[in-house]
This record gives C-alpha cells, sequence and structure tokens, in this order.
C-alpha cells in the first residue's frame, strides 16, 4: 500500500494488500463538503435520479426532511 501526499488516497497494488488490512483500524480520510453539483454527478453516473436526490424544491415541499437525501 502507498499514499499519495496530494490527496492522502490509499493506493493498493493487489487485492492481497487490500485483504492484509481485514480486521484492522479503519482508514481515515478529511471530511469532504457534499454539495448538489456532486449528489448531480453521481445520479447521473449512477442512473438514480430519484427526485429526493436531485430535485431540492420537490424535496423541500414533499418530504419529510427539510432538506434533499444523499445516501
Amino acid at each position: 500500500m502507498t499514499t499519495e501526499s496530494a490527496s492522502l488516497a490509499a493506493v493498493f497494488r493487489d487485492a492481497a494488500a487490500l485483504h492484509a488490512l481485514v480486521g484492522g483500524a479503519p482508514l481515515l480520510s478529511d471530511w469532504i463538503t457534499i454539495d448538489q453539483a456532486s449528489v448531480d454527478r453521481f445520479a447521473e453516473a449512477t442512473g438514480d435520479q430519484q427526485w429526493i436526490h436531485v430535485d431540492p424544491e420537490r424535496a423541500s415541499r414533499h418530504s419529510a426532511a427539510p432538506l434533499r437525501m444523499a445516501s
């Protein structure tokens, strides 16, 4: 395993390197902000266009939650 200094992302050379971490301490990263543009890009990539995620106005009118849901 190596880490990239700019992104601090874990890079595994093969499945065995990843498997070696099973049962160990979790890998952690800094918090990131998930904005609506990020949710929209994810929805486009996965085909999940559920209005509760991608339509802020409808979500505020018809959802029990005051904001859209990202999960």
